[in-house]
């Protein structure tokens, strides 16, 4: 984790994305304000908007109406990062927008628009993140591994994939279907980061496996599903 300042290379679309998630974090505050949500999975419940499209059913359904950046006065913030935005951004407990780049780093950024914190990893980002009821948060990048971050963006845990084709257990993995598990072009993890009722998350790999780990990043089962699986369960 790093702290720092506002860097040049003004990322695509991170005026939209990431302007449209702060009005939802400035209006509706995280715990700043004392504001609690109801989630049917343990997700923050200081969190307006806790992960991908924010409830388990992937709805984007949600009581907070953020206030309008016209009536406010205020006038949207953009934030640059090294190359372009490819996720979407989910809002932390403390109200921070949480979100990765192409330039490799996790970025929390204030609802000001100010940076809090990043995270360097070894590749691009391009899979929303997901903040548990403790407060931790979990994404995946493509360097292979599923990150758990405090709230302060210190490490907790990275746990690596490990299904790629050509390695010592590419065959291996749950499996419902006649066809022999097989191993993938990478393990590029391309699912959003999903929590589920228990507390487990699961999360898509390039490796064709679906995994599913307890939230102390001990892993479960890796599923064989055949194609790369995006998106989220």
């Amino acid at each position: 984790m790093t702290d720092g300042t506002k860097r040049g290379g003004w990322a695509r679309g991170v005026a939209g994305v990431l302007g449209a998630c702060a009005v939802i974090a400035s209006g509706c505050g995280g715990s700043s304000n004392g504001t609690r949500y109801s989630y049917d999975v343990p997700t923050s419940a200081s969190s307006p908007w806790p992960m991908m499209r924010r409830t388990a059913a992937n709805d984007g359904r949600s009581t907070v109406i953020p206030p309008r950046a016209a009536a406010s006065g205020e006038a949207p913030w953009r934030y640059p990062t090294g190359k372009g935005i490819f996720s979407v951004p989910v809002i932390g407990e403390d109200g921070r927008v949480l979100v990765g780049s192409a330039d490799r780093t996790f970025y929390a950024i204030e609802p000001d628009g100010r940076l809090a914190w990043t995270f360097p990893t070894g590749e691009i980002i391009d899979s929303a993140g997901s903040v548990a009821a403790d407060g931790t948060i979990y994404f995946g990048s493509g360097d292979g591994h599923l990150y758990a971050l405090d709230p302060d963006g210190e490490q907790k845990w990275a746990f690596a994939a490990h299904h790629q084709s050509g390695g010592p257990d590419a065959s291996q993995g749950n499996r419902c279907s006649d066809l022999p598990p097989a191993g993938g072009p990478s393990t590029w993890f391309e699912g959003n980061v999903v929590i589920g009722a228990d507390g487990r998350l699961w999360a898509g790999n390039d490796d064709y496996r679906m995994y599913s780990l307890d939230p102390d990043g001990t892993e479960r089962f890796a599923f064989f599903v055949g194609p790369i699986p995006f998106g989220a369960v």
